[in-house]
């Protein structure tokens, strides 16, 4: 059941022929409600229009940072190197490629998500209006990335998550629409 007090929204003006997003179900981290008790933590409870990543140790949903693209890479180990220069060498590249965001249509503030504790995700090809945002000042048709789960202005080194879609911010209703392309 979705959380109608939100800030976002699905966009859907695209005809038949346009690209479906892929819907993702994923198990949240942290739990929302525990034992009949919402949780105090704001970090645990994840919205519609938050930015998530499959935690690569748990599988889980994790509210997601853009990856550090452009990243020095060290030399590729020789086959006599030390396991620490292999280890380091694969830190290295994981934490420099790009990380593939998700973002949730129905999240576990609602009852039906805290109950089950999944989110229901989308990965890009789609179009929304979002609260979940860092920053006041967008250009229409300029790209994005997103920090903490929420959108960002893009910068260079991150991944671009879309774009500023033709409406915009709206600052009567807090929104910025966002053209979702995934995480390039």
């Amino acid at each position: 059941m979705s959380n109608f007090n939100t800030k976002f929204d699905l966009v859907t003006e695209e005809t038949f022929a346009a690209p479906a997003a892929v819907a993702v179900m994923l198990d949240v981290a942290v739990p929302a409600y525990v034992g009949g008790t919402w949780s105090s933590d704001p970090a645990n409870i994840i919205t519609a229009g938050t930015i998530v990543k499959i935690d690569a140790a748990s599988g889980k949903a994790v509210k997601a940072s853009s990856a550090a693209l452009n990243t020095a890479i060290p030399a590729v180990p020789a086959a006599g190197d030390s396991q620490a220069l292999k280890d380091g060498y694969a830190a290295a590249v994981a934490a420099a490629a790009p990380i593939l965001p998700l973002v949730v249509i129905d999240g576990n503030d609602t009852f039906s998500g805290a109950f089950t504790g999944k989110l229901t995700c989308l990965a890009g090809g789609f179009q929304m209006k979002t609260g979940e945002i860092t920053g006041v000042s967008w250009t229409k048709g300029a790209p994005v990335s997103f920090e903490l789960g929420k959108v960002v202005a893009w910068a260079p080194g991150k991944q671009v998550f879309g774009y500023v879609g033709k409406d915009g911010f709206d600052s009567a209703k807090g929104q910025l629409h966002v053209i979702v392309t995934g995480g390039r």
